[in-house]
């Protein structure tokens, strides 16, 4: 398939998802000092925030329960691609924690959807 079948296809997600949140759905990333004395090590230097255009959380499909890192009672948040607040473009980190319905949640994993080239939509994996 061709770049632009993909792009398409995001601005369709992007375009459909928000249609279907329900709550709010928020991807945190906070930036700690990487400074090597002790006084800053850690120390928060900024944090971001964007509301995402995410389907409605819901327990972690049995397909994806490794046992390890995935257990059943996890919680998966499809998300569009386009954050509604600010409307930019968000590419979901491990370090980054996600605020679902006002209870922050460890981020487990990230899966992009498609695996590789231009992502259409995010499947975020949290401790349930």
């Amino acid at each position: 398939m061709s770049d632009a079948f993909y792009r398409d296809l995001q601005a369709v997600v992007n375009d459909v998802l928000p249609q279907f949140r329900q709550g709010t759905v928020v991807l945190r990333r906070v930036t700690r000092a990487a400074d090597p004395s002790p006084s800053t090590v850690g120390a928060v230097v900024s944090t971001q925030e964007w509301t995402l255009a995410a389907a409605v959380p819901k327990d972690v499909p049995k397909k994806y329960i490794n046992g390890t890192t995935i257990v059943e009672g996890d919680l998966m948040v499809v998300a569009a691609v386009r954050a509604i607040s600010p409307a930019v473009d968000v590419d979901p980190q491990m370090t980054d924690v996600l605020v679902v319905g006002g209870v922050q949640r460890t981020i487990k994993a990230v899966k992009q959807v498609p695996l590789t080239g231009i992502p259409v939509a995010f499947q975020i994996f949290t401790q349930g």
